[in-house]
């Protein structure tokens, strides 16, 4: 049964107080006084108030209002100010105390007074280095033990200091220990004490971490004032830790506080000036505030400068990051990134700037005859006046122009239109659908013959203004495209005008009109994104990558039938995609990581390329190769990134024929006859990155046809033509050819699969078929060929190094046997190293790629037999890269037993001698060549003595820890022993040098 007073209690059932409800039958009483009052006469409509009842007029109320909000106000200043004290106090009191800590702050007058000091300090220091000083450093190595006789003599090596420094570390322990035992009582007060403060220490830190802890909770939530809040708690109780104080600079820069979050940074970085995070977290403050204050200012030149400001600050914040870690690759992209965003700022407040100037120009050009079109009317007669005015100037100038290039003479004078309503024109007819050619568009159907021609001869010098030859018939596509590949303004205000977006926008239609310009539309694009990140993000986002990514999906039809128009048509479309593709993922102008991770984690496209690649092999073999550029760009760039490569190795690394259909549509490309230079260069650059997919070197060396009476191809065929080939073919591709083959003689050949190619198996794979190939002869003509045509530099470096690699080979060393190749590389060596007045050994004369090629001769000639030791000056180029001996202070300079032992000779700073030396590889190989004349017989005995090569072997075996390679000891060892053996001059030198001793104590141990 329900309880009646239950029921009653309006509270408990509504939830609506009591005390409201009493409140309004209060006020609903007053109100119906006042009323009654009222209509009985007996109040005063105009003096009756409710307002102690919180009844208000609408007056009243807005006095109210404004009441409250000038106290809300008030509080509100209050409390800011109070909060801007409190930081200004905990800002300086943190400040005293880290001060107190870690030394000035960076570039108050203390710190800079410290730094000179400092520096004075280390010139006094140099300056009280004596004589004596300078000669014990010059004596560090000297056997002359009589110096430690002296009584003044202090041993300074690391083993006699270690020592030292653990005496006095058992003397202090010894004393400490004398004063605990007579100060018990004293020294047990301190401990407790200690121990106490250290509780305290560690609840403290527990608290703050867990403070902390609880700020990243909040941080991972986005709840950045709440994750202030305990970061500063944590604050209170570790003020100089600088994870806290850089996760507090990441929360103000969340909340766009700019200069608070460089200023938790400086105090991070004044704690620890190697805290790279928070020098990197700067940099990012110091570019966002520059930004901040920039967009403040109208002033284009103020707005470059603040921007200019905000980079030095950050790239000198990450460059002190670099030293710090020099090997931190997020802060290199880091750093290269800034450089590139600001260099991008910078070039688009110059393109507006550049855009006024240009339309302020082409308006001045027009003069009178702008004026005296637009006179009278309002504001559109006034712009159709100077659109007339410019129109007439622009046939005055093309009139000039012509008759200056009828007589002969250069006219270089500006058009009297913006370069850039030019570009806004060609755009926009390209995004209209309109690609027919300029000169056919005004001169068509419904003109007269003069105009016609007159429209012609426009549009061939404007046309001709842009490099077009007018004579191919140009398209607008053609000609907005060549104007943005030669100006990276063009390209950029293209984008900050929305002609980017449109051109999208144009591509994403699907329609018949759009897909028969689709070629040309991703053209463009692939000429607007170039070098610029910011284009190439803008792409991604509206969709035109997608696009080109569905249009290389899309599958080619076989040959004959009606649709062979229409494949041709997508196969256009499918190149100007790889264009797009291919320019997107480049890593110049800053690499877009939208765009690389789209296409690169895509197989599909890379298997989409070679599918078109054979198509167009198969069925249109005979045509033009040139667009072929396009695929070949895209696979050559897609091969370069570790993530597309190794998807290449998974899927085409079988032993199937998908592996052998890649490099064979690329060595079509390459081999074609109707192939381009250029078609070539970039199939060569494919094929050398391809070459670095460990599972893909095999498929260099297989023979296959691509059709029915076909040729057969391999790529180390045409390789190894392109590289000979100095008439047709550029130094670099020819350098790059060579560059591929070494790429792919990495590694012993591997097992090969059979599919549509002829399968060749054996067990060097790539080197054994440059060998069968007649390659050796080939790689020894450019690299002894005196003719800087046939061989520039490059070729050299490149052919010594593949030849080096085939060593390995046994066919190859036959076929260099079989060659009289001795003499010829013998000469190569030597004129390496003694051209030009031996610049090989000079400061200033540095050269890797000339070290490298020293290194690759020396390796060939260890395999040379006999030995080229009559050839002038051999002997002496192979001793003087052996290590060189140092003197004896004490014997004038000679060589002693003493000297001997000692590390040998640094060679000149900066030299390419410098670069090889303490190489052991080359050591080991130059010993092996100088075996290799010992074995020739008495000539080369005496030859390697005279020119001081017994010293410097003795002084390789005396150093031996130092090579740590017993290849180099082993030779060494044989070397003195077949001159020792044959010279008894030879012998007596050995025992003086005890070169006997070092060879027995080295046998004893096992050694060599």
């Amino acid at each position: 049964m329900s309880d009646p007073m239950a029921m009653l209690d309006l509270e408990r059932r509504t939830g609506v107080k009591n005390s409201d409800v009493d409140d309004f039958v209060k006020k609903t009483d007053a109100l119906q006084q006042a009323i009654s009052g009222i209509v009985s006469g007996e109040l005063d409509p105009a003096k009756v108030s409710l307002k102690k009842y919180g009844i208000l007029t609408e007056q009243e109320q807005a006095e109210e209002d404004a009441r409250r909000e000038k106290n809300r106000k008030e509080m509100a200043e209050r409390v800011a100010k109070e909060k801007a004290e409190e930081a200004r106090k905990e800002r300086e009191k943190w400040w005293d105390g880290a001060e107190y800590m870690y030394g000035p702050r960076e570039g108050s007058a203390d710190w800079k007074e410290e730094q000179e000091d400092a520096r004075n300090q280390k010139a006094k220091e140099r300056a009280k280095r004596t004589e004596e000083e300078q000669q014990k450093l010059l004596d560090r190595y000297s056997l002359d033990y009589n110096r430690w006789n002296e009584s003044n003599y202090v041993p300074d090596d690391e083993a006699s200091k270690e020592e030292q420094a653990y005496l006095q570390k058992q003397k202090e322990e010894e004393d400490m220990a004398k004063f605990e035992a007579t100060n018990a009582e004293w020294c047990n007060a301190q401990k407790e004490d200690i121990d106490k403060r250290r509780e305290v220490r560690a609840k403290k830190d527990g608290q703050a971490n867990a403070s902390r802890l609880k700020g990243n909770r909040y941080y991972g939530q986005k709840k950045y004032d709440r994750a202030l809040e305990m970061y500063m708690e944590s604050l209170a109780g570790t003020p100089y830790k600088t994870n806290v104080l850089t996760n507090i600079s990441l929360c103000y820069s969340k909340m766009k506080k700019w200069s608070d979050a460089v200023e938790f940074c400086d105090r991070a970085i004044h704690c620890d000036r190697k805290c790279v995070k928070a020098l990197v977290r700067r940099s990012v403050n110091f570019i966002e505030m520059s930004k901040a204050e920039s967009e403040a200012v109208k002033e284009t030149e103020e707005k470059m400068k603040i921007l200019k400001e905000g980079r030095v600050k950050a790239l000198k914040d990450l460059e002190a990051a670099l030293l710090a870690d020099p090997e931190n690759k997020d802060v290199i992209k880091h750093r290269k990134d800034v450089v590139q965003d600001l260099a991008d700022e910078e070039l688009e407040l110059r393109v507006k700037d550049l855009v006024v100037k240009e339309e302020k120009r082409a308006l001045d050009s027009v003069g009178e005859a702008g004026a005296g079109g637009g006179g009278g009317g309002g504001q559109e007669e006034k712009k159709q006046g100077e659109e007339d005015g410019q129109a007439q100037a622009t046939k005055q100038w093309l009139e000039r122009g012509m008759e200056k290039l009828a007589k002969g003479e250069e006219f270089g004078e500006a058009p009297p239109i913006s370069e850039f309503s030019v570009v806004d024109s060609l755009m926009a007819k390209v995004a209209d659908g309109k690609i027919c050619s300029p000169m056919a568009e005004v001169g068509g159907e419904g003109q007269g013959q003069g105009q016609g021609q007159e429209g012609a001869n426009l549009m061939a010098n404007l046309a001709e203004s842009f490099g077009v030859d007018a004579d191919l018939n140009p398209s607008n596509g053609d000609i907005l495209k060549l104007s943005l590949e030669e100006s990276e303004e063009t390209r950029v205000y293209l984008r900050t005008s929305g002609g980017l977006v449109s051109l999208c926008d144009r591509l994403m239609k699907d329609d018949e009109t759009a897909e028969a310009e689709r070629a040309t539309l991703f053209n463009v694009l692939a000429a607007a994104v170039e070098e610029n990140r910011k284009s190439k993000d803008l792409v991604y986002e509206k969709m035109g990558l997608a696009a080109a990514v569905a249009c290389m999906y899309q599958e080619m039809k076989g040959e004959g039938g009606g649709g062979e128009e229409t494949a041709m048509t997508l196969w256009e479309n499918k190149m100007g995609a790889c264009s797009l593709l291919a320019a997107c993922i480049d890593d110049e102008g800053g690499v877009s990581a939208k765009c690389t991770g789209l296409v690169c984690g895509d197989i599909g496209l890379v298997m989409s390329v070679v599918k078109a690649l054979l198509w167009y092999a198969r069925f249109e073999g005979e045509g033009e190769l040139a667009s072929c550029a396009s695929a070949l760009g895209l696979l050559r760039d897609m091969a370069r990134n570790e993530k597309a490569k190794k998807s290449i190795g998974d899927v085409y690394g079988g032993g199937g024929a998908d592996g052998e259909h890649l490099v064979l549509a690329v060595v079509f490309a390459m081999t074609a006859k109707r192939a381009t230079p250029d078609v070539r260069e970039v199939a060569v650059c494919c094929l050398s990155n391809l070459a670095l997919v460990e599972v893909l070197r095999s498929k260099f060396c297989l023979k296959g046809k691509l059709k029915e009476g076909g040729k057969s191809v391999t790529a180390v065929h045409g390789l190894l033509a392109i590289s000979r080939a100095h008439k047709t073919e550029t130094p670099a591709s020819r350098a790059v050819a060579l560059g591929c083959l070494m790429n792919a003689c990495i590694g012993g050949g591997a097992g090969m699969g059979k599919g549509i190619l002829e399968s060749k198996r054996d067990e060097n794979g790539v080197k054994k078929e440059i060998a069968s190939y007649g390659g050796i002869p080939v790689l020894i003509s450019l690299l002894t060929s005196s003719s800087n045509s046939i061989s520039p530099a490059i070729i050299k470096q490149r052919s010594s190094g593949l030849l080096g690699r085939c060593l390995t080979c046994e066919d190859c060393v036959k076929k260099l046997m079989e060659e009289p190749t001795g003499g010829k590389i013998c000469l190569a060596l030597i004129e390496a190293i003694n051209e030009n007045d031996g610049a090989f050994f000079k400061e200033g004369e540095g050269s890797k790629m000339s070290g490298e090629m020293v290194c690759n001769l020396v390796r060939c000639m260890a395999v040379v037999k006999p030995a080229p030791v009559g050839s002038t000056g051999y002997v002496d180029a192979l001793v003087k890269l052996l290590p060189v001996v140092r003197g004896d202070n004490l014997a004038s300079g000679r060589i002693t037993a003493s000297s001997v032992c000692m590390p040998p000779e640094a060679r000149e700073e900066g030299s390419t001698a410098s670069m090889v030396d303490r190489d052991v590889t080359l050591v080991a190989n130059c010993i092996k060549a100088l075996i290799g004349c010992l074995d020739v017989g008495r000539e080369g005995i005496e030859a390697v003595v005279d020119t001081g090569g017994l010293e410097r072997l003795i002084s390789v075996l005396a150093n031996n820890s130092s090579y740590k390679n017993a290849a180099v000891r082993k030779n060494a060892a044989a070397a003195i022993a077949r001159i020792v053996k044959s010279d008894e001059k030879a012998m007596a030198r050995c025992r003086e040098l005890r070169g006997m001793e070092i060879l027995m104590e080295l046998g004893q141990s096992g050694k060599i």
